[in-house]
């Protein structure tokens, strides 16, 4: 069997009373998912999310974004690979992260590779205008106890 090990970025914001995350187009599989990758032999997994938020949305820590100290949410898990097609052992640490002044804000939403989902969103698999949405992103909201299933149906920004 093989494993997984990935650190996870949460980045969020509230717009009137509810909760949108902050998802990246990938292209393998073509689906919108969290920033984050897989952790190296030797590397922290806070070590790991840095360079993945650095590669992935093109900010510099402390001016750009700010990661927490220690992760949100641990989790272990068994669950199917879709590109090898195998159960695979997953070890995740997802951590809160901050953007922090305009220019982080600003390069986010003017790429169109960053989407900000609401959980309806994430929970229905597919953004309001049909773009697909990994399930993954709904998988770890839920085992980390984040996703608020009292929000509406809403999905207007």
């Amino acid at each position: 069997m093989q494993s997984s090990t990935a650190a996870i970025a949460l980045v969020r914001r509230e717009r009137d009373g509810k909760t949108q995350w902050l998802a990246r187009w990938s292209h393998d599989p073509d689906v919108f998912t969290f920033v984050g990758g897989h952790k190296a032999d030797g590397e922290s997994y806070r070590d790991c999310l840095i360079c993945e938020v650095i590669e992935g949305l093109g900010l510099e820590p402390e001016a750009d974004f700010v990661v927490a100290d220690t992760p949100q949410s641990q989790l272990e898990y068994m669950g199917w690979a879709d590109g090898t097609r195998q159960e695979t052992a997953y070890t995740m640490e997802l951590y809160s992260v901050q953007l922090t002044g305009d220019f982080a804000h600003d390069k986010i939403d003017s790429d169109a590779d960053n989407r900000w989902l609401w959980e309806t969103e994430i929970q229905n698999r597919e953004t309001s205008d049909g773009k697909p949405i990994s399930g993954t992103m709904n998988l770890l909201l839920e085992l980390a106890g984040l996703l608020n299933t009292n929000q509406s149906d809403s999905n207007e920004m």
